[in-house]
C-alpha cells in the first residue's frame, strides 16, 4: 500500500475560497430580498383583488334575483362589507409566514418583514387594514412605493413589512407587467376622474332639478302674464310681482341659482329663461316657451 500524502492548505487560498463562498452567500441573500418594484405590485395587487370585486356584485345580483337577499342600499353595504372582511382574512393569512397571495405567488413576489424575515400574522393583519389607508387620497399610500426606499407603500409602514422578489426577473415579461401596470393605472385615473369630476352626482343632479323646478316658477308666471297682458315680458321684477308670494320665488331663485346669471328674453310670443345652477360646475338650465 502506498503512503497517503497530505499537503497542507495553503492560507492565501482557504481565505480565497471563504471569501468566494461569503461573496456567493451575500450575492443570493441580496437577490433573495431585492425589493419587488411599483408594476409588479400593482399587478400582483390586481389578481388579488379584483375576483374579490367581481364575485361580490356577482353573488349580490345573483341572491337578489333569487330572493334570497332584497336588494337595497342597506343590503349593499352590508354585503360589501361582508366581502372586504373576507379579502382582509385572505391577506393577512397568505401575507404572513412562508404563504403568499396567488397574485404575489404568480409574479415571485412574498411579503416580508422589514428585517427580511417571515412575517407575523398580527403584523400581516395591521397591513392588511392598512389598505385602506393606502387608498385614502387618491390612492397616495399606494404610489408611495414609486420612490419610498425599498419601495414601501404605507400600508407597508402601517405593517412594518416590505415585498421582495424571489424569483429573478426576465427582460420579456418585465415589459409585458410594466404595460399591464401603467394600463391599469392609466384605467384607475380615468375611472376615478370619471366618477369623481366628469359625472353628475345625486347631489348635483338634485342641485340642477331645484335650478329647474325655480326656472319652471318664473315660466308659469310668463303665462299668468301672458293671460293678462297679451304678451310675455322680459322684466323679472314684473314677474315676481305676479306672484301670490314674490318673497318665496325670490328665495326660491336665491337657494338654487345665481342670481347674477338670470337671464330672460322675450319678443312677446316667445321666451326663454336660463340660469346657472348652483353645484360646483355651474350647469346652464334653460325653459322656454319653444320648447312646449
Amino acid at each position: 500500500m502506498g503512503d497517503i500524502k497530505i499537503e497542507p492548505l495553503n492560507p492565501m487560498d482557504a481565505d480565497a475560497a471563504l471569501n468566494e463562498t461569503n461573496n456567493e452567500d451575500a450575492s443570493a441573500a441580496r437577490n433573495e430580498i431585492e425589493a419587488a418594484g411599483f408594476n409588479e405590485r400593482l399587478v400582483a395587487y390586481v389578481i388579488d383583488a379584483l375576483p374579490f370585486v367581481i364575485f361580490c356584485y356577482w353573488t349580490l345580483s345573483l341572491f337578489s334575483n333569487m330572493d334570497l337577499i332584497k336588494y337595497n342600499s342597506a343590503n349593499e353595504l352590508k354585503w360589501k362589507v361582508l366581502w372586504i372582511g373576507l379579502y382582509l382574512l385572505y391577506e393577512t393569512i397568505l401575507s404572513s409566514g412562508p404563504r403568499a397571495t396567488v397574485g404575489k405567488y404568480l409574479l415571485g413576489l412574498r411579503v416580508r418583514s422589514k428585517d427580511g424575515a417571515y412575517l407575523s400574522l398580527g403584523k400581516a393583519f395591521f397591513r392588511s387594514l392598512g389598505y385602506f389607508a393606502s387608498s385614502f387620497v387618491l390612492n397616495i399610500g399606494f404610489l408611495m412605493a414609486l420612490w419610498t426606499r425599498n419601495r414601501r407603500a404605507l400600508h407597508d409602514f402601517i405593517g412594518a413589512s416590505r415585498v421582495v422578489r424571489i424569483r429573478p426577473k426576465k427582460a420579456v415579461s418585465d415589459v409585458i407587467i410594466t404595460v399591464l401596470a401603467w394600463g391599469m393605472l392609466a384605467f384607475f385615473i380615468g375611472s376615478w376622474t370619471y366618477q369623481n369630476i366628469l359625472k353628475v352626482s345625486p347631489y348635483e343632479r338634485r342641485q340642477i332639478v331645484a335650478a329647474r323646478r325655480s326656472l319652471l316658477q318664473i315660466g308659469k308666471l310668463e303665462e299668468r302674464h301672458k293671460r293678462i297682458y297679451g304678451r310675455y315680458t322680459n322684466d323679472i321684477k314684473r314677474l315676481v310681482r305676479l306672484s301670490e308670494n314674490p318673497s318665496f320665488v325670490k328665495k326660491s331663485l336665491l337657494k338654487s341659482t345665481d342670481p347674477t346669471t338670470i337671464e330672460i328674453a322675450s319678443n312677446g310670443r316667445d321666451y326663454i329663461v336660463s340660469a346657472k345652477a348652483k353645484n360646483w360646475r355651474k350647469t346652464k338650465v334653460t325653459i322656454s316657451s319653444l320648447s312646449r
